[in-house]
């Protein structure tokens, strides 16, 4: 999975998300990615949810958060 992430992105190609490296890894019939609820969200990757839309608001405020932090540091 780090292989997948470190790699350079290609010319027109964007970069993958975890979720998508881990889908990619994983079988797409796993049951793993079913229970938790990811296998739908990384077969249709476009539609985003609201509640999708809340957690990444939240993890971006998170992020510049925890930036701050380690400036203070």
């Amino acid at each position: 999975m780090e292989a997948i992430l470190t790699r350079p992105v290609q010319e027109r190609e964007q970069k993958k998300t975890c979720t998508e490296i881990v889908a990619q890894v994983l079988s797409k019939s796993s049951t793993f990615l079913r229970n938790v609820g990811l296998q739908q969200s990384i077969a249709a990757p476009k539609s985003v949810t609201p509640q999708m839309q809340e957690l990444q608001a939240q993890l971006e405020v998170e992020k510049e958060e925890s930036v701050g932090l380690r400036q203070k540091l």
